[in-house]
């Protein structure tokens, strides 16, 4: 739950970078440094793949307009004190003991993003993050393995 919570700092639109772009073209995307990445950057890359017909807001309903297709991807390192970032979130940790919980491992980034053309304004976002991560729990011996795949979903509403 909490990582689900945490994704939801992750993007939701694509920035594009100051100098123009053509199709086939990448850029890096930054992502503000998190607790759940360690307070580190994290760099994705971003290419745009073409114009792609899409239902768009700026038309009436029912209509088709067309839209950028970004790619986004790369992998996302979660270096996480997890008693620390629930801290963070709500002050207290709600019965949980009081024990060292640390995160670790990757979360690889696969999304497409659809962009506006009339508007500039990102229309859909779908990404899958695919997480390899180990939950260390010093105080306890314990050491627990989770891999999994969470799909995201934006859309933007008329």
């Amino acid at each position: 739950a909490m990582l689900s919570q945490q994704l939801q700092n992750f993007p939701l639109f694509i920035e594009f970078p100051n100098d123009p772009v053509k199709v086939g073209d990448s850029w890096e995307v930054r992502l503000p440094a998190t607790p759940m990445t360690g307070n580190k950057i994290t760099r994705l890359k971003a290419t745009l793949l073409g114009e792609k017909s899409a239902l768009t807001p700026a038309l009436s309903q029912g209509e088709r307009g067309t839209a950028w297709a970004i790619k986004l991807s790369g992998t996302i390192n979660i270096n996480a004190d997890v008693m620390e970032m629930m801290r963070q979130m709500g002050g207290e940790v709600g019965g949980m003991p009081q024990m060292a919980m640390l995160m670790t491992g990757t979360m690889n980034v696969d999304g497409e993003a659809l962009v506006e053309k009339a508007t500039g304004r990102t229309i859909k976002f779908e990404t899958t993050y695919k997480s390899d991560l180990t939950v260390d729990l010093p105080d306890m011996g314990m050491q627990m393995k989770q891999a999994g795949n969470t799909l995201v979903s934006v859309v933007l509403a008329n």
